[in-house]
């Protein structure tokens, strides 16, 4: 048995869920009636931190009116290595699964994409992803190989970590504590 300082903490944050997201609701409809005529984006964010990375991608729906509807697709994190990954290693792993994320989401869905955007809050993360002269190691060249196959860089784009919603994935919170930031 675990010790009981973490089951009582375990205890407590299955409560949390029961209580915080029980009014969270989401449509199933991606686009509304009202946008069907519209053009839609991917947008996805990545962060990472000492705790996990993670990324959270939306669809952006624009009609020719200019009307704009966001909708939250699909998040996924994970937790952070405890051995040998520096929070820029850490980000370009956000960076990676967002790709990856992206790609499922526009294989999944039934739905024109004419754009992508990949948002990340590590301008380290971003040098990586635009440099054509440096070579890397390894773990990095991989990487970094893994989002130019999926990505090219000029759709890669600089956000500061207040307004990055894959920011709250990466550091956790509680259900209870989900700003709206994270639903559009």
């Amino acid at each position: 048995p675990a010790p009981a300082e973490f089951c009582e903490q375990w205890h407590d944050w299955i409560q949390s869920l029961a209580v915080g997201l029980k009014p969270i609701t989401f449509n199933r409809c991606l686009i509304p009636e009202e946008f069907a005529d519209g053009v839609s984006e991917l947008h996805t964010f990545c962060d990472g931190s000492t705790k996990g990375y993670s990324c959270v991608c939306y669809l952006r729906t624009i009609t020719h009116t200019g009307k704009i509807h966001v909708t939250i697709v699909a998040a996924k994190s994970r937790l952070t290595p405890k051995k040998g990954a520096t929070i820029p290693r850490i980000e370009l792993a956000g960076a990676c699964i967002s790709v990856k994320l992206c790609n499922l989401i526009r294989d999944a869905l039934d739905i024109d994409i004419v754009r992508s955007t990949y948002w990340t809050d590590s301008k380290i993360v971003l040098g990586y992803i635009q440099n054509n002269d440096r070579r890397f190691k390894p773990f990095v060249a991989n990487r970094v190989n893994t989002i130019r196959q999926s990505s090219v860089p000029s759709e890669w784009r600089y956000i500061d970590s207040a307004n990055n919603p894959a920011d709250i994935a990466s550091r956790g919170c509680d259900a209870h504590e989900l700003p709206q930031i994270w639903f559009q």
